[in-house]
């Protein structure tokens, strides 16, 4: 069973862009972003398990778990064209914490883009939201955003969305930067929400220290799911250009403990 969904065929792509979704979603929350990404680039979309077509495997509930879960899900892919990672939310650090392992041996991924998450070096929130009670549980995910108000119709849906959402959660909840990670090498876009609560930009611009590359990160009006209300062609046409402008900076892979570091934060175009 593949973990991958494919929004589209594409041939002879130029870089494949792996994406990871947030806790208690799936894949299928980038369909609409993908329509505004470049031709060339095959995007396929990360599932966790215990979703989609993998609803009868059992979901992880650690981010080590996790993030190798992830890297042997990648043997599935080709290795023919150079990869790049993005994730939101709990897909932030999935995708970080790969690119970490990749790197690590030996293969790292030509750009990172992380949204929705506080960067590593911020100290997580002392809530462990993966145990509130299930209507409080409930009703913080409908707040934030992401989960629609009609699966409060189906009481078996509840059911197993809080199950699969606790899983997530007890990941995010229990992850922690190690303070002997290595630095990653590729450039990275972040990409934040003013009226995020759980991100704000000024909880993300650290993540600039989690490489030697070129850094750059992007406000956009919105709350957490700021892509799915409405913003999913400007994250789109936004990736594109950072997809594009990394080209310029690959060199860095070689030699970026050395390079001059490039960082800007700008509003979406």
């Amino acid at each position: 069973m593949t973990a991958f969904l494919r929004p589209s065929t594409v041939e002879n792509p130029n870089l494949r862009l792996v994406m990871f979704h947030h806790a208690g979603g799936s894949g299928s929350t980038f369909f609409q972003l993908c329509r505004h990404l470049p031709p060339d680039v095959e995007v396929v979309l990360h599932e966790q398990p215990g979703r989609g077509r993998r609803h009868a495997q059992h979901a992880f509930v650690t981010m080590p778990d996790m993030v190798d879960g992830v890297a042997r899900d990648l043997d599935d892919l080709k290795d023919d064209v150079p990869l790049a990672l993005f994730g939101h939310s709990l897909g932030a650090i999935v995708a970080s914490e790969l690119a970490r392992k990749l790197t690590s041996e030996g293969r790292p991924p030509v750009w990172l883009g992380v949204s929705g998450r506080q960067a590593p070096t911020i100290t997580p929130r002392a809530a462990e939201l993966h145990l509130l009670p299930d209507d409080e549980f409930l009703r913080t995910m409908l707040d934030l955003g992401g989960t629609p108000q009609r699966i409060l119709e189906e009481p078996e849906f509840v059911r197993m969305f809080l199950k699969l959402a606790r899983a997530d959660f007890s990941a995010v909840d229990s992850f922690f930067a190690r303070p002997d990670r290595i630095r990653l090498s590729c450039p990275m876009n972040a990409y934040a929400a003013v009226d995020d609560p759980w991100a704000p930009p000024g909880l993300m611009e650290d993540w600039e220290l989690e490489t030697y590359g070129a850094f750059a990160m992007t406000l956009f009006e919105g709350g957490h799911f700021y892509f799915a209300e409405g913003g999913c062609a400007a994250l789109g046409r936004q990736m594109a250009q950072d997809l594009a402008h990394m080209g310029s900076h690959t060199a860095a892979l070689q030699s970026a403990p050395t390079q001059a570091k490039e960082t800007s934060v700008k509003w979406h175009e």
